[in-house]
């Protein structure tokens, strides 16, 4: 861990060296050179917003850099910032240019890159010269470990299915097609976590299919009401909006990736965002998953409270075996390391989204059949003896129901590495992702944050193994599943009208889930039917505000 005392004289010895700079030129770089000279500095200012993952990790990873690199004379600097707000913050700083910011890199949250990439010219004083600095050199190299060697594979050739979605830019400047103005710094894999000591307690096995999950969640909560478990726990107070995991999931489930992602992208099939952008909400894929969901949005599948949880309060209860199942991400464990540890590596694991059982019926199997064929599945069985084991179903029925079940949600698109193109140190900001996206890197990040960086790596043999590890690692397994996001930067309409995922008043995101449970009203049907209406009919106020009309 990088010592105080150390950034301490670090800080004040750039401030001695700010000081003069002013003196000089007026600011705090060389404003003449916004295009991306002077990238030789060999101090590193990394503006880092803190989340679930804590910061013991970036930490870790300075500490080794610094090492690797202490001949090179090479600094690292941390800034870090808490609490909420983190996105509105980078995008202000990104946008202030290189008179009043400094920072060299940043890992930040929920930024949208249209509007900062929007802000290019008057920032850097020319036209298409990308605020960003594009990262597709780095992108198409190999990562650099602690022995300052190239590793075997390029880093694109690494990255988890998915994920390359997120970085490419979608934005309307032609110049920029094809760069990369971000990557990831976490997996993020997010969905439906359980305690599986509820589970043994009531003999319930993971269930495998929409209709298998339903009835377990009937039977713990006739079983548990004696104990005081509960089927779910949520956080309605500061995260209504994790149910969308698992929606995420039952959408692109029974759609498919393809069709997920144009939702998200506002992409019709015609091509036509300005005037067809709005049919993307007739996917039937978005009725299909509302349906899954509809006969779990019970108040009574969860503790009293539960509408008023904070996500820490939420989890206590998954932790303490008071409820079986919550919908949340793999920052869980490290989240609550402090109080359980213990029950968090063990008890706690992430599960797959069961498959919806819809799938089956198109097919023409039953429930059972369905989940027979799921569980071949991840018994790594062929087509050939699915096919053999499940009469009726056929080898694109096979296919259909392996993607089905190769799909976890993510918001590891949302975790943005970037890099400022006027900074004076991105060369060495450059190395500094190199190296984190490395075998040592990841290795690192997996002990400090039990987490994961979003590229296959061979060396994540931490000291300690947990369960819940290996379960997250199972989920997307071994970085072959394919991850979906509903990542704002793929929509310039989501970026920078604010298109939610649900918009109409009464079930808005990120409380539609929350809505279904306070109103009988508020069901499947009504949900797909006035949100399809509601977007067709303000379709064209969005693209106005998107600057598209």
């Amino acid at each position: 861990m990088l010592k105080h005392a150390k950034k301490l004289i670090a800080l004040l010895l750039v401030l001695v060296m700010a000081v003069g700079m002013l003196a000089g030129c007026g600011g705090s770089r060389d404003s003449g050179n916004v295009g991306g000279e002077g990238t030789g500095s060999k101090r590193l200012v990394i503006k880092f917003f803190k989340g679930g993952y804590g910061q013991d990790w970036l930490e870790a990873v300075a500490e080794a850099f610094e090492e690797i690199y202490k001949d090179e004379g090479y600094q690292v600097v941390l800034e870090v910032r808490a609490g909420t707000g983190g996105a509105t913050v980078a995008e202000q700083e990104l946008k202030l240019g290189p008179d009043k910011n400094d920072v060299d890199l940043y890992f930040a949250s929920g930024v949208s890159t249209h509007d900062v990439l929007n802000y290019s010219k008057k920032v850097m004083r020319e036209e298409n010269l990308p605020l960003l600095e594009p990262l597709n050199d780095i992108y198409n190299a190999p990562a650099i470990g602690a022995d300052r060697q190239p590793e075997s594979k390029i880093i694109k050739d690494r990255v988890f299915p998915g994920f390359e979605d997120s970085y490419l830019y979608k934005g309307t400047n032609e110049a920029w097609k094809g760069q990369i103005f971000n990557l990831s710094e976490f997996a993020s894999s997010t969905g439906l976590f359980v305690n599986t000591k509820v589970l043994e307690k009531y003999g319930i096995s993971v269930p495998n299919t929409t209709e298998e999950f339903a009835a377990v969640v009937e039977t713990i909560s006739q079983k548990g009401a004696a104990d005081g478990v509960y089927p779910f726990t949520w956080a309605g107070n500061n995260a209504p909006g994790y149910w969308f995991y698992l929606w995420y999931d039952w959408f692109a489930q029974y759609s498919g990736v393809e069709a997920f992602n144009n939702w998200v992208a506002t992409m019709p099939a015609s091509g036509d965002v300005i005037n067809d952008g709005w049919q993307v909400y007739e996917d039937k894929g978005i009725l299909e998953a509302f349906k899954a969901m509809e006969p779990l949005m019970k108040l009574d599948y969860s503790a009293d409270g539960a509408v008023n949880f904070t996500h820490t309060e939420a989890q206590h209860y998954l932790m303490v075996g008071e409820a079986a199942f919550m919908v949340t991400g793999d920052w869980l464990l490290n989240e609550m390391k402090q109080d359980y540890f213990q029950e968090a590596s063990t008890d706690v694991q992430m599960m797959k989204a069961p498959v919806v059982s819809v799938i089956g019926e198109e097919l023409g199997i039953t429930d059972a059949q369905l989940s027979k064929a799921i569980s071949m599945i991840d018994e790594g069985k062929a087509d050939a003896d699915i096919m053999a084991a499940v009469s009726g179903l056929d080898e694109a029925g096979v296919q259909r129901i392996r993607k089905a079940r190769g799909i976890y949600s993510s918001i590891g698109g949302e975790l943005q590495i970037m890099i400022p193109a006027y900074g004076d140190a991105k060369d060495l900001a450059k190395l500094f992702v190199q190296f984190l996206y490395s075998e040592d890197g990841c290795r690192i990040v997996r002990e400090n944050a039990y987490a994961l960086v979003p590229v296959s790596c061979e060396s994540y043999d931490v000291a300690e193994p947990t369960a819940f590890l290996d379960s997250v690692v199972k989920t997307f397994d071994y970085g072959n599943a394919t991850a979906i996001f509903l990542n704002k930067n793929n929509s310039v309409v989501r970026a920078t009208a604010n298109l939610l995922a649900f918009n109409y008043t009464g079930f808005s995101a990120p409380n539609t889930f929350k809505s279904m449970m306070m109103g009988d009203s508020v069901t499947a049907e009504y949900i797909y039917e006035t949100e399809l209406k509601y977007v067709k009919e303000n379709w064209a106020n969005y693209i106005a505000y998107a600057g598209l009309s």
